[in-house]
């Protein structure tokens, strides 16, 4: 496990909260456009909306949050997209950070985003442990989420429309602290990070006022 450009940045940034999506399918090249993010980008929607629900509430930018999109399609899988911070001027919508992606992938410096080759995510979930992070699988067969006291910092990780492929959710579940279930209803990406983060939200809301 090398995944030096992940660690610096954990370490030096020391996020307070940290989603980690797994992708199965999203192009790990620039051989799409911002209008075929679905299609040639092996839906690369689905990694832009995380990214939007991840570093936006409903009005600003979060300052606490890092996306860790893991990018298993072709042509150069696997590789490592880091987003923790929105340009200046940036808007609330799939096609620029869809653009932001392409920019990324395509060699150039974005401001706040970050690539790295051979990212693996049984690596990741180790590098965030070792750096303190709890770090919790979401399920929809885990134990429910009002079960657990979530304290920051904390890390989860996240499939896409596809989901963690069954050996790799094996050796995660031995890795993390434990699995949360959000409901029993599968839900968008995107929603469940938009969901943890409400949940987060919440009890820092509930600490501040106790």
């Amino acid at each position: 496990m090398s995944l030096e450009v992940l660690r610096e940045l954990v370490f030096r940034e020391k996020f307070s909260r940290v989603f980690v999506v797994f992708s199965n399918t999203a192009a790990t090249a620039p051989v799409f456009t911002v209008s075929t993010l679905a299609t040639l980008g092996g839906r690369m929607d689905v990694v832009a909306r995380s990214l939007i629900n991840a570093l936006w509430d409903l009005e600003s930018q979060r300052f606490n949050t890092l996306l860790v999109a893991l990018l298993n399609g072709p042509p150069n899988p696997p590789l490592g997209l880091y987003a923790w911070r929105v340009p200046a001027g940036g808007k609330r919508s799939e096609g620029f950070f869809g653009g932001l992606i392409l920019e990324a992938l395509s060699g150039k410096k974005v401001d706040g985003l970050l690539v790295e080759k051979g990212a693996r995510l049984v690596d990741v979930v180790s590098l965030l442990k070792g750096a303190g992070y709890p770090v919790y699988l979401l399920d929809e067969n885990g134990l429910s989420y009002a079960n657990v006291n979530l304290e920051e910092p904390v890390a989860f990780v996240l499939g896409d429309h596809i989901g963690i492929p069954a050996d790799l959710l094996r050796q995660v579940t031995r890795l993390v602290d434990g699995v949360i279930s959000i409901g029993r209803t599968p839900y968008l990406t995107s929603h469940c990070i938009a969901f943890v983060h409400e949940l987060l939200d919440r009890s820092s809301r509930l600490r501040r006022h106790a």
